[in-house]
């Protein structure tokens, strides 16, 4: 359940960009107009961020494990939700939506992945199935936050990206207590296999 977090801040971090750019205050403080090709900019240095995101799941879990790996997104998301809120100029914003991106859609699948490698076979569907609705809720809370500071007259868009900032940061101080996968400790111990098999049963 506790992993859920990470799906939320994808959700979250993935259609926050939807009603920042209604919003407003984000042209006020930005005070240019945005052309329709910045804006394009903006949504595809997320994907492009995602794309090396991806690449990383595999590789960074192989070598340091799952846990590890979801703890870097973890932190490249948190980073870039707090320097998203604090963009003085659209050359930062722009920069920082690259990296929300690669922290984001690194924790679509590796989320996923680990609770698949740690869950017993019987709790299986239902807890990777947490996974989907956490990320439906990270698309409602964007919603939502955005819907309110669209009513607030704030002149500013870091509160909306606070609320990223802490979901990573919860799933980053709750990965302590997470388990480490299988696979991972029948690399670093081979001579004891009953310990991958007391977590897989």
């Amino acid at each position: 359940m506790a992993m859920s977090f990470g799906s939320i801040s994808m959700g979250y971090s993935a259609s926050v960009i939807a009603t920042t750019l209604a919003q407003p205050s984000f042209y006020t403080f930005f005070a240019t107009g945005l052309t329709t090709p910045l804006i394009g900019t903006m949504n595809g240095l997320f994907q492009a961020g995602a794309f090396f995101g991806a690449l990383c799941i595999s590789w960074v879990g192989d070598h340091w494990g799952r846990k590890w790996g979801i703890s870097i997104a973890c932190i490249l998301v948190l980073i870039s939700g707090a320097l998203l809120a604090a963009s003085q100029n659209l050359a930062m914003f722009l920069a920082f939506r690259f990296f929300a991106g690669m922290g984001s859609w690194w924790l679509l699948g590796g989320v996923p992945v680990y609770l698949s490698e740690i869950v017993p076979p019987k709790n299986r569907g239902l807890l990777v199935d947490i996974h989907s609705a956490a990320l439906l809720l990270g698309y409602t809370i964007a919603s939502w936050v955005g819907y309110g500071f669209y009513h607030l007259d704030t002149g500013d868009v870091s509160d909306r990206v606070l609320v990223q900032v802490m979901e990573a940061s919860t799933n980053q101080y709750l990965e302590r207590f997470y388990l480490e996968i299988p696979l991972r400790l029948a690399v670093s111990l081979p001579s004891h296999p009953s310990c991958c098999h007391e977590v897989v049963t």
